[in-house]
């Protein structure tokens, strides 16, 4: 799958697959053309071909059928890649990764235009319920992996170069550094089942 550019849609980026079998792919195109359908969040890359990426998921049905597939992005200059995709026992769709995205509040959910991470929360059909940038100020904020906790709870990780004004989240007698070190940290972050910002870290050391 992909159009006249070229995109990265394996290596680090990750699939799922629901109790349907429905197959979920996630990456990054530079391709203009990349296949969307009706339904598709966003239908436009707005990158310059060869010059940036946007994030990208598709969605196959158990015949190997297209039956999704969607830009997520509206950055012209920087690197785009959705990494993970989560589906949770609802059928809501949890999509992560680098990138400028279209922010959606929802509520009291964590909501922010700082950072180039993104966190996005579809419904069963593909309805965008919520989004938000990831980060601070700085160097760039990738969320790599994800995954659910049995109380729901979503836990990210990822890697940053923001020393300043990242959303960390002192919490209880929870693991917690709040020292930035070396040119990139990592960190993990965990967001309650209404999306709230429950608790974040830096975990790294020195140079």
């Amino acid at each position: 799958i992909g159009g006249s550019g070229s995109e990265n849609l394996a290596a680090q980026n990750r699939i799922a697959v629901d109790a349907d079998g429905n197959c979920f792919m996630t990456g990054g195109t530079h391709s203009i053309d990349y296949p969307f359908t009706p339904t598709a969040v966003d239908n436009t890359n707005v990158c310059p071909i060869g010059t940036c990426s946007d994030p990208v998921i598709s969605i196959f049905n158990t015949l190997g059928q297209l039956d999704y597939s969607s830009y997520f992005g509206n950055d012209v200059t920087g690197p785009g890649m959705a990494r993970d995709v989560l589906v949770d026992d609802a059928g809501n769709v949890f999509l992560m990764g680098n990138g400028s995205v279209q922010i959606v509040p929802n509520g009291t959910a964590y909501s922010s235009s700082d950072g180039i991470g993104f966190i996005a929360k579809f419904s069963s059909h593909m309805e965008l319920l919520w989004s938000t940038q990831f980060g601070g100020s700085g160097s760039a904020t990738e969320i790599m992996a994800g995954d659910f906790k049995s109380n729901g709870d979503l836990v990210v990780c990822g890697i940053t170069g923001s020393e300043s004004g990242f959303p960390l989240q002192p919490n209880g007698s929870s693991y917690y550094d709040g020292s930035f070190g070396g040119i990139f940290d990592g960190f993990v972050a965990s967001f309650n089942p209404q999306m709230e910002l429950d608790w974040c870290t830096y975990l790294g050391a020195g140079p």
